[in-house]
Formats: C-alpha cells, structure tokens, sequence
C-alpha cells in the first residue's frame, strides 16, 4: 500500500489471479475496500501471466470458464485503450476502483533464484513484487498466496461470499433442465424479470461533477484542435455586376456561382463561430457541471418464462420536489443544457438546377402498422411531470429489453427522492422496485472517464492530448 501525504491520495494496489476473474462474482460488484479499509483509491492490476491464462481459458470445454475468460478478457481490452491503461469499475463511499494492465519491466529472476519462470503462480509472485509499491497479491487459491508470502508479498483472499455459486455437474444440470420443462408444462404463465443498474443497499448515488476551469494554454490548443478540423472555406464571389449573364450560362453549364452577399455572410457567421468555440471552452467546467444533473438510469426487463407476456406496461415514477423524468437525453439536455459543440457555419452552395427533395415527399406516406414486439409511449412525460409509461402488446419469451430512465433537477442541492419502477403484463402480478436517489459531489480531473463519457467523441480526444 502507498501512503499519501501532505493530503496526497492514498491508494492501494493489487495484483488479481486468474481465479478473480473466473471463480469470483463480477469485479465492479465487490466491497474490494473492505479488504483495505484506509485506502481512499483501489487499484486492481492484471499482470501479464493473467492475460495468458485467460487466453488459454476462452476456448476451453468448460462453458462458465469460457464464457468468464472472454468476458474478463473484454474488460481487460477496454482498460487498454484507455489513457494509464486503466478503467473505472465502480465508486463507493468515495472510494474508487480502478482495473488496470500492469506496465511493469520483466522481473529480474537472479533476485528471487528459489522462483521458478516456468511456474504461472512463480510468475504471478515475480511481477507483484517487481512492481513495487506496496502492491499485493489477491487469489482465492492457497498455492499463490503461500508463494507470495515467502517472497515477502502480503497476500489477501476473497471472502467466502464473494464467489460464484458452485457449477452443476452435467446429470445435475439435465436433471434440473428436465424439473423446469415439467413445471413449465403443468404450469406455463408469464415470467417477468426486472434489474436497475447502480442500485446499493437501496439507494442509486448521481454524480455531479464540478472541475476547475481549463488554463488559458489548454483553452488555445483545444480551440486550435477545433478549428484545424473545422477550417473556413476558401470562398470567391462573382461581382454583382456579372452576377446575372454568369447566372444564365451557368444554368446550361450547370455550375453552381456565390454571390458577394453570401460570401460575406459566411465569413461573418464563421467568425460568429470561432467566438462561440472560445465561449465554449472558457464554460465547459459550468457546463460539464450543468449536464451531470441530467442521469441516466439503465433498466433491464426480461420474459424468463416460455410465453409472451400480453400488453405489458413499463412505469416509471419519482416522488421529490428537486426532480423530474425527461423522456430522451435530448429532451433532458434543453433544461440543464448539454455540452454539444458548435458547429460551423455550412458553406453556401447557390446556383441552378435543385431537385425536388424527395425524401421531405415521404412525409405524405400512409403510416405503417405499429410493430406489436416495440416499445410506445403510453405516458411520454412533459415538462415538470414526474411519471413516463411504456407500453409493449407482444414481450417474447428470452427477450431483454434496456429501457433507460433519464432523471434531471435543476437545483444547486437537491433533496433525496424516491423511484419507483414498475413492470406489469396481463396474467402477471406487477413487479415494483423502490430506490432512493441521492446526489453526491464529486470533483474529477478532466480526463476522468466519467467526465469524457460525458463529452462529444471529439471534444474527448482533444481533451486526452492536451498539455497537463
């Protein structure tokens, strides 16, 4: 463990063996900062050894193995194209867990002769100790953690509660396959299944995010980063005196001409743009903090059963006089305000010849039937009202649908509401969950991936590469 001081972050660091992420419950689910309770940043590194063994077990026979080896080996993937080659897994109580690829030298094996480099558990040893930092090593298997602490590595082991359900061998799995088909058979109803993202210990924690303002010298580079791939175009005007005989052969030639007026107009609407990129950057940290008041909350709704569930009805309510549900992002970002940048004026492009827009002739088109297997609007809230209800005539059996909840306060601090989330279908009894929403202040650098998320693709990147 690395000590702060002079009020420097402390944080932890441990290196994960394979069986973390195979025999383990997801990573981002687990109280790591139980096992180390004083430190303000978790650290979960993955050594090179875990990357191969994981590798080794995607395409094992064991179905659970495989399937945890591929999805841990995409989590692992997504940490890489990150800056530092690190992700953020989850936030609690303030205190953040990081997954991230260990970008050590070799271990140097003349200083530890009784290891052994062909050994995987040796290995694991080796790059925890080449680390340095106080880092230790994290397995639910006694081999590595007895090779650690010969090595002068402290080791730490999951709780008992943290793993995975023991897996079923294959008669058992039959077994159980064959009791399902028969309940089914007797007794086939519509299942319904409902999951809410973010929820601990009944209580979904939103973040707003307050940065300090960009420096002057990061403003000019993001500012240039925006006008190099925006540039002005390079307009000429035909003089108004020629205007009229370029236009009539024009409409033969079937060449397109800019009159001195359009030109002018473009060039005052772009430098009415270069302003606005200048305003934009200047505010960002007022607007980042704005957008954070605008949520999403992600929801799953699943047909566990083997028949369709009937008209099935989604709601969505919350009870608090700070918040209110929007219908889309885009709708919730016209109160708080969103964080789009401006775009540039469009290059006039008069002259002869314009079709017919055809596509505008669609709108004439006789609407199709409703699809009975999508999503409508039963309830599409309005401004201050705080329910939204979905509808579905055909939910099938297997299908998963995410439906996102997008809530949104205007006040400074707002006080602790109440969601209720409700899924209900013909022969189904209704499935309520009831969570609270608290907000919590957080103050990120600017390149945390909860502020890039946030931010348009491009703005991010310039933002990943300008000056610290």
């Amino acid at each position: 463990m690395r000590l702060g001081y002079l009020g420097a972050m402390v944080d932890a660091r441990i290196f994960l063996d394979t069986n973390s992420f195979i025999q383990l419950r997801d990573l981002k689910d687990l109280p790591f900062a139980t096992l180390v309770p004083d430190a303000e940043e978790l650290i979960l590194l993955v050594s090179p050894t875990v990357i191969d063994e994981l590798d080794i077990a995607k395409t094992g026979t064991n179905k659970r193995k495989r399937d945890r080896a591929r999805s841990a080996l995409r989590l692992i993937d997504q940490a890489s194209t990150n800056d530092g080659f690190r992700l953020l897994l989850s936030e609690r109580r303030g205190v953040r867990v990081f997954l991230q690829l260990a970008d050590d030298p070799a271990p140097d094996w003349s200083s530890i002769p009784k290891f052994d480099p062909r050994r995987a558990d040796d290995r694991l040893v080796a790059e925890t100790l080449t680390h340095g930092h106080g880092a230790q090593l994290f397995s639910h298997d006694s081999g590595p953690r007895i090779r650690a602490r010969l090595a002068g590595v402290s080791a730490l082991c999951p709780p008992e509660e943290w793993l995975l359900p023991a897996e079923q061998t294959d008669d058992q799995r039959k077994m159980a396959s064959m009791q399902r088909d028969l309940e089914e058979a007797k007794n086939a109803k519509t299942q319904l299944g409902l999951r809410i993202d973010g929820v601990h210990e009944g209580i979904i924690m939103l973040p707003r995010l307050r940065l300090a303002p960009l420096r002057d010298d990061q403003i000019r580079v993001l500012i240039n980063k925006v006008l190099c791939d925006h540039p002005a175009a390079n307009l000429t005007a035909i003089p108004s005196s020629s205007a009229g005989a370029l236009a009539f052969f024009a409409s033969f030639a079937r060449q397109t001409y800019l009159t001195e007026d359009e030109v002018k107009n473009y060039d005052h609407d772009y430098e009415s743009f270069v302003g606005k990129v200048h305003s934009y950057f200047e505010t960002l940290h007022e607007r980042v903090d704005r957008r954070s008041r605008l949520c999403r909350i992600y929801t799953e709704i699943e047909n566990i059963g083997s028949i369709s569930a009937r008209d099935l009805v989604f709601t969505a309510s919350i009870e608090g006089d700070d918040f209110e549900i929007g219908s889309t992002e885009e709708e919730g970002e016209e109160f708080v305000g969103g964080v789009a940048l401006p775009q540039p004026p469009e290059v006039p492009r008069s002259g002869v010849g314009r079709s017919w827009d055809m596509a505008s002739l669609s709108n004439f088109r006789t609407p199709p039937n409703r699809d009975p297997t999508r999503f409508y609007w039963l309830d599409r809230p309005r401004v201050g009202e705080p329910l939204a209800a979905l509808s579905c005539a055909d939910f099938r059996p297997e299908r998963i649908a995410g439906r996102n909840i997008w809530i949104y306060s205007l006040e400074e601090h707002p006080a602790p509401a109440r969601l209720t989330v409700q899924v209900s279908a013909e022969h189904h009894a209704a499935l309520v969950y009831v969570t609270e929403v608290h907000t919590t202040v957080d103050y990120p650098e600017w390149r945390d991936e909860m502020v890039l998320h946030l931010l348009p693709e491009c703005v991010a990147d310039a933002i990943r590469q300008m000056p610290d």
